[in-house]
C-alpha cells in the first residue's frame, strides 16, 4: 500500500511541475498558449501515474510488486534525465532543448516507465501465481492419502507420491521409469483398457494390479489427460477391501431375504391351521362356551389374524429388491388417482379431502410406487385425529431428482420417534389405539431406497406430518 501511495505522490509532483512550468513561461513573457499546451501535457502525465497509483490496489497485480511500478517509472524519468543532461553537456551541440522540450520528455519518459513497470509488475504476478498454484499442487500430490502418478502418452511414470510406493509396494525412485503393464496380471488385455482410456470423457475406471510381493488389488482410477502437453494425472485408490466388503454384504443381505421369505412362507400354514381350529371350535362348541371362552377365542382369532397380516408385511418387505419391476416412466399423477380409488371407502368414511399439485413423472417400478402412496395416504387418514382429514401432495424438481411431499393436519409425531417409525415392527400407538403391523413405512423407506431416494418426516405433535420422499426423475433420451 506504501509503495502505491508513493506512485501517487510522483503524480503529484508532475502535476505540480506542470503548473510552476506553465506559470514560469507566462511569467517571464512567453506565449500563453504555449505555457497551457505544455501545462496540458505535462499534466497528463501526472494525472495518468496518479490514476494508476490509485488503480493498483484495485487491480490484479501483487502489492509486492508496487514498488517495481514505481522504480520503472522513476527509472524513465532517470534515463531521460542523464540523456538530457549529457546532450547539454556535449561541446558540439549550439542548439539545446527548451525547458519545455526537457520537462516534456521527462513526462513522456514517465508514462513509458510507468507502462513497462505495469507490465513488468503483471508478469511477476502471474509468475507468482503460477508458482503458488505449483506449490498447492505438490502439496497436495505428496500429501494425498491416494495413490497419484503422472505419466506420459505410452503410460511412463515421470513422478509419483508417498501414497502410490505403498499401493505398488515399491520405493517412489524404482517406480519412476516404469509403466502400469509391468503391474498387471498375466493375459490382462492391457490395450484395450488403453485404448478406452485415451477416448473415455470421464477417465474412470477399476483395473487389476498386482504388486511387487505378488498379492494382487483391485484398483479404481481417474485420470485427467493433458496436464501437461503429453502428460496426464492418475489418481488410483486401492477398493480391494470395500469390494470384498460389499459382495459380503450383498450375500448376507441375500441370505437375510432368503430367511425372511422362507420364514414368513413356512409360518402361513401353521398359523392358517391355527385359526381353522379355532373357529372350528367356535362353530362346534359355541353353545358350551361361557362369556369367557368366546372372548378368549376372539382373542387368538385377533391375534391370529393380526400375525398373519404381519408375516404378509414381512413377505413382501423381503421382495423389495428380488421381486421389483424394472424401472421405467410413472405418471405420479395416474398411482395417486389409483390409489385415491383404492381408498375410497376410507375417504368417504373419514370425509377426507385430498389436494395435489401437479404431479411429474418419475422413473421407477410402478407397482410398488403404488404402494408407498397408499401407505402414506391411508396413514394421513387414519392419524388425522378428531378432524375430517385434510391432505395435500406436493411436487418439487431438485437437480435429477422429483421431491415429493405429503402433508396433512393430524395428530403430528414426537421429535424421538420421527427416524423409529422407519424400523420394522415399530408402533407408537396400541392396537386398540390405531391399526396396522409395524411395516409399513420400514417397507415404504426401502422401496424409496432401491429407487436411490430417501424418505424422511417432519412433523409436530398436534400440527401434523409431512412426509417427503425423493425419487429420480425419467432420464433425458
Amino acid at each position: 500500500m506504501a509503495d502505491s501511495r508513493q506512485l501517487v505522490l510522483l503524480g503529484c509532483l508532475l502535476l505540480m511541475l506542470a503548473a510552476v512550468h506553465a506559470v514560469y513561461k507566462v511569467a517571464t513573457g512567453g506565449n500563453a498558449l504555449d505555457a497551457v499546451f505544455d501545462f496540458l501535457l505535462l499534466g497528463f502525465s501526472g494525472l495518468l501515474v496518479t490514476y494508476v497509483g490509485t488503480w493498483l490496489t484495485s487491480s490484479k497485480i501483487d502489492a509486492e510488486f508496487y514498488r517495481r511500478v514505481l522504480l520503472w517509472c522513476l527509472g524513465g524519468v532517470g534515463v531521460m534525465f542523464v540523456f538530457l543532461l549529457l546532450r547539454a553537456l556535449h561541446p558540439g551541440i549550439s542548439n539545446p532543448f527548451s525547458h519545455s522540450t526537457r520537462a516534456i520528455a521527462l513526462a513522456i519518459a514517465s508514462v513509458a516507465g510507468l507502462g513497462i513497470g505495469i507490465h513488468d509488475a503483471r508478469a511477476l504476478t502471474r509468475e507468482h501465481e503460477l508458482q503458488q498454484e505449483h506449490d498447492r499442487f505438490r502439496a497436495v500430490f505428496e500429501r494425498s492419502f491416494d495413490a497419484m502418478v503422472i505419466a506420459d502418452d505410452d503410460g511412463t511414470y515421470l513422478d509419483v507420491n508417498e501414497s502410490a510406493s505403498e499401493l505398488f509396494g515399491l520405493p517412489t525412485d524404482e517406480l519412476r521409469g516404469r509403466t502400469i503393464e509391468e503391474f498387471l496380471p498375466d493375459r490382462y488385455d492391457f490395450e484395450q483398457e488403453w485404448q478406452q482410456f485415451q477416448t473415455s470423457e470421464n477417465g474412470r475406471g477399476t483395473v487389476p494390479l498386482v504388486r511387487s510381493d505378488g498379492t494382487q488389488r483391485l484398483v479404481e482410477y481417474a485420470a485427467a489427460t493433458d496436464i501437461y502437453p503429453g502428460q496426464h494425472l492418475s489418481i488410483l485408490r486401492d477398493i480391494t477391501a470395500r469390494v470384498e466388503y460389499q459382495r459380503k454384504l450383498e450375500e448376507s443381505n441375500e441370505r437375510l431375504e432368503q430367511f425372511a421369505y422362507a420364514a414368513s412362507h413356512d409360518l402361513q400354514e401353521p398359523l392358517r391351521m391355527v385359526t381353522s381350529y379355532l373357529q372350528l371350535l367356535e362353530d362346534r362348541y359355541a353353545d358350551d362356551l361361557d362369556a369367557n371362552g368366546e372372548e378368549f377365542i376372539e382373542f387368538a382369532v385377533d391375534g391370529a389374524e393380526r400375525m398373519r397380516e404381519m408375516i404378509d408385511g414381512l413377505l413382501e418387505y423381503s421382495r423389495v429388491e428380488t421381486q421389483g419391476d424394472p424401472f421405467e416412466p410413472v405418471d405420479l399423477a395416474r398411482v395417486v388417482t389409483d390409489v385415491r380409488m383404492d381408498l375410497q371407502f376410507q375417504i368417504e368414511d373419514s370425509g377426507a379431502k385430498i389436494t395435489t399439485d401437479e404431479l411429474p413423472q418419475v422413473y421407477g417400478d410402478d407397482g410398488q410406487l403404488r404402494h408407498v402412496f397408499q401407505n402414506l395416504l391411508s396413514n394421513a387418514i387414519e392419524y388425522s385425529g378428531d378432524e375430517p382429514p385434510r391432505v395435500h401432495i406436493a411436487a418439487e424438481r431438485v437437480g435429477h431428482e422429483w421431491r415429493i411431499s405429503v402433508r396433512d393436519e393430524g395428530i403430528g409425531i414426537d421429535t424421538d420417534d420421527v427416524e423409529r417409525i422407519f424400523e420394522v415392527f415399530q408402533r407408537l400407538h396400541s392396537y386398540e389405539e390405531y391399526e396396522g403391523t409395524g411395516i409399513g413405512l420400514a417397507l415404504c423407506k426401502r422401496i424409496v431406497e432401491r429407487h436411490g431416494g430417501e424418505i424422511r418426516v417432519d412433523s409436530e405433535p398436534g400440527v401434523g406430518s409431512t412426509f417427503s420422499i425423493t425419487l429420480p426423475a425419467v432420464p433425458d433420451s
